[in-house]
Formats: C-alpha cells, sequence, structure tokens
C-alpha cells in the first residue's frame, strides 16, 4: 500500500498527541475526551493499514478513501495543537519523556476553543467510525468468501451477523457525519462575527465536515441538520440497509471474488462432466465389444474337430482283470489281431493301454 508510511506517521502522532492532551487536561473534561478520541482514531488507523497489508480484499477506491481520511486527521490533529499549545509542545520534542510531564497543568478554555473542540471531536469520531465501517466491509467479505464454501445454516448465520454489526456500525457513522455537519455550524454562527461571512468560512480547507460528504449515503446528503435526534435515527434506519451493499462495492473486491469463486466452480464442474462421460462411454463400449466377438463367431463358425478319437484309452486295474478273465474264459479265435488265452503275455495296466478290439504289443 502506498500510503503505509503515512499512516505510520499518523499512528505516531496521534499516540504523542495523546498522551500530551492526557498530561495538559488539568480540570478540563474536554481535553479528556479528545485525547481518547485521538488515541481511538490511531489505534483504529492502525488497524485499517495491517488489514491493507495482509490482505487483497480492499478495493483501489478505499485505498483513495484511506488517503482522503488521512488529510482530514491532519487537519484536526493540527487544530487541536493550535488551541492546545502546550500539546503542541510536547509533540514535537522527541526527547520529551512522557513519565517527566507534569500532570495536571491548569488549564482553561475560551468560550471559542471550547466549542472548537466539541466540532473537532466530532469530525474526528466521524473519521474513526468511517474506518470502523471500513473494517468491517472487509470482514464481512472474508466471512461472505467462507460461507460460500459451506453448507451449514452456522455458515450463513454467520455472513448474517456479520451483515447487521455492519448495519449497526452505518447507523452509528452517518448519525456522527449529522451531528458534525450541525456542531460546525453553531460553531461558526456563534463565533464568526458577521453571518456573511459564514458561508466562506464553511468552505475552509481543513478541517472541514463537507469533506465528510463522500462517507454519507446519498440520501443523507441533503438532510435538514435542524432535524431532532429522532427524526435523524428514523432516517438513517431506512437506507442503512441497502447502503451495506454499496459499500461493499465500493471498498472491497467482492464482486471480484465472487466472479472468481464462480469460474472455479464451473471449471470445476465441467472436470467433473468431462469424468463422469470418460466413464460412461467406457461402460458403454464394453458391451459393444462381446456383442461384436459373438457376432463375428455366428459370420465365421470355428470348424469344429471331426478327427477320431484315441484308439486306445487307459483301462482301470479293475476293468482290466476283468478282460484278463474273461479272456481266458473265451477259446481263442484264429486270426485274430490279439488273444486272451492263458499263455498271453499281458502286461499290467500301469505298463499298458487295452481297447476293447485289441492290444498294442
Amino acid at each position: 500500500m502506498e500510503n503505509r508510511e503515512s499512516i505510520l506517521q499518523m499512528v505516531r502522532w496521534g499516540t504523542r498527541l495523546s498522551l500530551a492532551l492526557f498530561s495538559v487536561s488539568g480540570a478540563s473534561g474536554d481535553l479528556n475526551r479528545l485525547a481518547k478520541k485521538v488515541n481511538k482514531f490511531s489505534l483504529v488507523l492502525r488497524q485499517v493499514g495491517s488489514r491493507f497489508q495482509e490482505e487483497s480484499i480492499s478495493s483501489p477506491q478505499s485505498a483513495r478513501a484511506v488517503t482522503h481520511i488521512l488529510h482530514q486527521a491532519q487537519g484536526v490533529f493540527g487544530e487541536i495543537e493550535t488551541i492546545v499549545p502546550q500539546a503542541a509542545e510536547y509533540v514535537r520534542d522527541t526527547s520529551t519523556s512522557w513519565t517527566s510531564v507534569k500532570v495536571g497543568t491548569t488549564w482553561q478554555w475560551d468560550e471559542a476553543a471550547e466549542d472548537k473542540a466539541h466540532y473537532l471531536l466530532e469530525h474526528l469520531e466521524a473519521l474513526a467510525l468511517t474506518l470502523q465501517v471500513m473494517l468491517q466491509t472487509f470482514y464481512t467479505v472474508k466471512i461472505t468468501v467462507w460461507a460460500r464454501q459451506q453448507t451449514t445454516q452456522n455458515a450463513r448465520d454467520a455472513v448474517s451477523t456479520e451483515r447487521l454489526q455492519l448495519q449497526s456500525l452505518i447507523i452509528e457513522q452517518q448519525l456522527c457525519i449529522l451531528n458534525t455537519h450541525q456542531l460546525h455550524l453553531d460553531y461558526r454562527l456563534d463565533n464568526v462575527p458577521s453571518r456573511s461571512q459564514v458561508l466562506t468560512v464553511l468552505e475552509e480547507r481543513q478541517p472541514c465536515p463537507q469533506h465528510l460528504v463522500s462517507y454519507q449515503e446519498e440520501s443523507l446528503v441533503a438532510i435538514d441538520v435542524d432535524n431532532t435526534e429522532s427524526q435523524r435515527l428514523e432516517v438513517v434506519r431506512k437506507v442503512a440497509g441497502s447502503y451495506i451493499d454499496e459499500l461493499l462495492r465500493r471498498w472491497t473486491r467482492l464482486e471480484e471474488i465472487e466472479q472468481d469463486i464462480r469460474q472455479e466452480e464451473f471449471q470445476t464442474r465441467a472436470q467433473q462432466e468431462r469424468e463422469m462421460q470418460t466413464v460412461s462411454r467406457r461402460a458403454s463400449q464394453q458391451p459393444s465389444v462381446e456383442e461384436d466377438d459373438e457376432e463375428h463367431n455366428l459370420k465365421h463358425p470355428v470348424p469344429k474337430n471331426c478327427a477320431p478319437g484315441p484308439l486306445l484309452t487307459p483301462m482301470s486295474e479293475t476293468h482290466y482283470a476283468k478282460a484278463v478273465h474273461k479272456a481266458q474264459l473265451l477259446p481263442p479265435v484264429p486270426g485274430s489281431i490279439c488273444s486272451f488265452g492263458m499263455y498271453t503275455n499281458i502286461p499290467p495296466p500301469q505298463h499298458r493301454r487295452v481297447c476293447a478290439i485289441g492290444s498294442d504289443h
């Protein structure tokens, strides 16, 4: 991130300024509140810088918004040092040991400085809340992407919770911006001698509530700041829900991330379909091969073996004994191939094959 160094410088400035304000607070609660707001803004700004460095969820437009907020914060810090010069002295003297600073230095506000401090408090709070809203958009996108990969009710509930949290922060932020406009106008009307100079002063460069307009919901820009707090709340609540999607498009890469996820899911499904088609094609081809073999056998039958079987077949010992006994009972037949007489030398079965027709010597 290009303005990372600027963020670190602002955090360092805010930290020292906060300690300085606590050191010169005296009996004034306004300086204590200023110190707390400066410290809160510095902490939130540091979180934003870390999130920009660690994640790729943020959009280029969110980076430009942070740069714009840094410029406004510089103006607010400068104005605080103007109305509290003792704090400026401590901030610039880097060799100052904060443990050696006398706490509770007497401090007296004049009316104009006190009114201005009230406005600066609200303006700085609006900037801090804007950064918190931005952080919540990042976290909402992170949970949304995670939930896309889940199928549980808990995942859906987590997304709903983050969106509700974002909606709550938006309401708080939008009300704070409206209140900042009102305090700035009151301060100018009470402290500018000529009413004709009000419009000129409102166009001053830093800090100016007009610079907060870019963080307002569009329909709230023209709202009457003289409305009561309850009237403002009613109007803000009506638009906060729909403003969530606007901020997600503006400050995050949600649409791009979802497009990448859809593309990845499409490629995964396509790969699975190709694999299923391959398996199905192989399964359908196997019976076809068998049918082709059967058809081939019908068209080209294999000739059967018509050769006569063997003339000699093995004879068991029992059959052999019966044959010998029968041969001994029958008279010899002249001219026969083999005779089974009393003097016929017939080998045992294990050394000879015997057939019903004749014998092989």
